[in-house]
């Protein structure tokens, strides 16, 4: 590699675990091939090894960034990708990686099939690429897929090595195949898409199965049929479970308030989380705060202004601290969690006016 390119990688790389660090690096590397390319990926792949990212950041592009244009997707596909990770594909370098490799997979973390409209054999022959040995995050979301793929992705060495998964759809027909997969060894986490309409003998097949017997968190990301979702969690295995993260849009259209009344579920949890939520209005703030957590290990709000934050919304930042500052001291909430993580809704004043009600943890 020259010492040209060199410079200007690490002149990229110095900007930290941003978008817009990681939007200049598929454009560097989009401008190589051949030797130059490999030499470069040599480079950044060790480099990115490092990154630290936060657990609600994500990668974001704007419909200004040229990266938006050449991928050929909707904006949805940007809105909905994977928390807790930076490094995801470009929608234009998985539709490649359907017909053929590249050293700049080794790049990724993430690949997300939202809005790609994927086969089953397109699906398989991505996944299947033996670049993709960093990729922790699968988000197959709204991809339509078959039994073979459920019969043999799970057996894909890039698999062997996931830690998140995320599903939004899962037809009937598919339950058989779903429960019989085996075990996926470092999953960690899996997330109930947005567009997930639940049924016990799908979403039970998905949450019975030996693949995801070692998840800790389970996301429920859907206002469909809350009550139905949580009676299949409550009836499923998942011995490990600790922890539900809330992340639907509306959070009073959510399983949150429902979760809360099943006792037998919730005294499992030892961590609630309240996802990013895009509008937090004072009104549900108070909603928030008047809710029986009976006695919740740990309130998680971390998230709440995790997206204002990401997209440099600083007046809806102070409006929510100024909500939970309203709101939270001397509520029912404050009375019924152990403990309260508050993330981006901190301030001095909150911290004062909550000293001896509840423990407050970074």
């Amino acid at each position: 590699m020259t010492k040209q390119l060199r410079d200007e990688a690490d002149a990229i790389l110095e900007g930290g675990a941003t978008s817009e660090t990681w939007g200049a690096i598929i454009r560097l590397v989009d401008a190589r091939s051949g030797e130059e390319l490999e030499e470069l990926v040599d480079h950044l792949e060790a480099e990115l090894a490092r990154w630290k990212v936060g657990r609600h950041d994500r990668w974001i592009v704007t419909d200004h960034d040229p990266i938006y244009a050449k991928s050929g997707v909707s904006s949805v596909f940007f809105s909905r990708l994977q928390r807790g990770s930076m490094r995801v594909a470009p929608p234009h370098w998985v539709k490649q990686a359907t017909t053929e490799g590249s050293p700049r997979l080794r790049l990724v973390d993430a690949v997300s099939l939202g809005e790609l409209k994927l086969n089953s054999t397109q699906a398989l022959k991505l996944l299947g690429r033996e670049e993709l040995v960093n990729l922790r995050h699968l988000d197959l979301h709204d991809t339509k897929l078959t039994k073979t793929f459920w019969k043999k992705a799970p057996l894909l060495p890039a698999l062997q090595r996931l830690e998140s998964l995320r599903v939004s759809i899962l037809h009937e027909d598919l339950a058989a195949a779903v429960e019989a997969a085996p075990s996926l060894p470092k999953l960690r986490r899996l997330a109930i898409g947005q567009s997930y309409s639940p049924k016990p003998q799908r979403i039970g097949a998905l949450l019975g199965s030996d693949m995801v017997a070692g998840v800790e968190v389970v996301a429920l990301e859907t206002s469909n049929n809350g009550r139905a979702l949580l009676d299949t969690l409550r009836a499923s295995g998942l011995p490990e479970l600790r922890e539900i993260e809330i992340g639907s849009p509306d959070l009073f259209d959510s399983p949150l308030e429902p979760l809360l009344g099943y006792e037998e579920l919730a005294s499992r949890i030892e961590t609630i989380t309240i996802l990013s939520v895009e509008h937090l209005t004072p009104i549900d703030f108070s909603a928030l705060a008047a809710l029986d957590f009976g006695g919740v290990g740990e309130l998680d709000l971390s998230g709440v202004n995790a997206e204002h934050r990401l997209r440099g919304r600083a007046e809806h930042v102070e409006v929510n601290r100024a909500g939970a500052l309203e709101h939270v001291p001397g509520s029912n909430l404050a009375e019924t969690v152990k403990r309260l993580r508050l993330g981006d809704l901190w301030s001095p004043e909150l911290a004062a006016a909550l000293d001896g009600q509840v423990e407050l943890v970074e």
